[in-house]
């Protein structure tokens, strides 16, 4: 057993890591956003689910507390830096009013649904796993954990096809602003030059 000195040390460099690690992602994400305006959107929202897939799948190999760190520090790293700047980008060509329906479906009912299925998933499967040893105290399984890494991955590969069907979707939006943002601009410029005809 390790001492919970060792225990809190290790969380708190595997969190220090994180952090650190948004910025510099966030950062760099920035400056290539600035150069390059007209990235896809898919790239920035398959960042997350892409670095929790590999470090699910190197749990898997070797479950180690490095691979559970390494687990934990790509999601910090991506969830609130790079994936919350593209799921914030998704409401852009949305009216006034899409935007406060679809915030406040997802805000409120599906990340909270979500988090509630997750919270099972994560309970339940290494439950049904877990052992007892000498002393008849429930051990968690290494089986039922790496169990959950490949669900995870599952989970991942759904939500690759879901980012492709949305990234789609926002793309044949953006298009259909700018488009009517164009007719617009050329409809205002017209008027000016009929009224001084």
């Amino acid at each position: 057993m390790c001492p919970k000195e060792d225990i809190g040390s290790h969380f708190g460099t595997v969190y220090a890591i994180g952090n650190i690690a948004a910025l510099v992602v966030q950062l760099c994400f920035s400056i290539f956003a600035a150069g390059f305006p007209k990235y896809r959107i898919h790239w920035i929202l398959l960042a997350l689910p892409l670095a929790v897939a590999l470090s699910s799948l190197f749990f898997i190999i070797a479950p180690i507390l490095l691979a559970a760190s390494l687990l934990k520090i790509s999601d910090s790293t991506f969830a609130y830096s790079v994936n919350q700047t593209g799921r914030e980008t998704l409401y852009n060509p949305l009216s006034r009013q899409e935007k406060y329906v679809a915030r406040a479906f997802v805000e409120v009912f599906i990340q909270r649904t979500g988090k509630v299925v997750a919270l099972l998933i994560a309970f339940l499967v290494p439950m049904f796993l877990n052992t007892r040893n000498e002393a008849g105290q429930l051990e968690t399984s290494l089986l039922g954990l790496q169990l959950l890494g490949g669900f995870t991955c599952i989970i991942f590969a759904i939500w690759f096809y879901c980012v492709k069907i949305v990234g789609r979707k926002f793309e044949s939006l953006e298009r259909e602003q700018q488009q009517t943002t164009g007719t617009a601009l050329g409809q205002a410029q017209e008027q000016p030059s009929a009224g001084t005809a």
